[in-house]
């Protein structure tokens, strides 16, 4: 029990940086809308917001639905989902203001940090990588008898299924995000990228509820999967 007071804490403290980043995503966006960009880039930022609806009307009820996760906090999606295409924009419109073809209320010091949301994300990856780790091993313990030790080999084709490249990779086809008029990643992409987004995924899941959310996010897609 403390040790899962301990976790409730940390996971607390870590999510802070990720959600104030995510907030200021959202605000700087709103601000570009609203400013006289060339006629592409505002049709670029529409577009952002477009998938982002997309995101959270058919992506978010698809993972909540394997997973029985129920996401607090949707603004992380636009890091995990829409980070290529942010920073694209805000490279673009930086180009702009630092040759004086436009002027804009974002922060001069946000431009950077909207511009390296790649590394973000990948951070998000690495705690879920980590936290999946942990997770599909309490979620594969003998909880019936816990004096028992497993045996390695029993465990290791059970932690390949959620923690191997291209296992993850086939997990993010089985929540079948692509449901959706509007595309979030083509269906052809890298196993590399897919599995990315599958720990990226898991690291929300961990900064909203800690270890025992990732455990029964795992033990309910093990589930779907049969």
């Amino acid at each position: 029990m403390e040790a899962e007071k301990i976790d409730l804490k940390f996971h607390k403290t870590m999510a802070q940086p990720f959600l104030k980043k995510a907030k200021r995503v959202k605000k700087n966006l709103a601000i570009l809308k609203k400013e006289k960009l060339p006629q592409q880039l505002l049709s670029d930022i529409t577009s952002i917001y477009e998938k982002y609806n997309q995101v959270r009307k058919f992506s978010q009820p698809l993972i909540e639905k394997n997973t029985k996760h129920q996401f607090k906090n949707p603004n992380l999606f636009l890091i995990v989902f829409l980070y290529k295409e942010i920073s694209k924009i805000f490279n673009e419109v930086h180009n702009l203001v630092k040759h004086d073809k436009v002027k804009s209320d974002v922060p001069n010091e946000f431009f950077l940090e909207m511009r390296q949301l790649k590394e973000t994300m990948m951070t998000l990856a690495f705690i879920g990588d980590s936290a999946i780790d942990i997770g599909v091993i309490r979620s594969i313990w003998h909880t019936d008898n816990p004096d028992k030790i497993p045996l390695k080999g029993k465990l290791d084709p059970n932690k390949k299924i959620f923690t191997g490249g291209k296992n993850q990779a086939i997990l993010w086809d089985f929540l079948d995000l692509y449901d959706s008029k509007i595309l979030i990643r083509h269906p052809n992409e890298s196993t590399s990228s897919k599995s990315s987004l599958f720990e990226a995924i898991f690291g929300i899941i961990y900064l909203e509820g800690g270890l025992k959310s990732v455990e029964k996010a795992i033990q309910n897609l093990k589930e779907k999967l049969g």
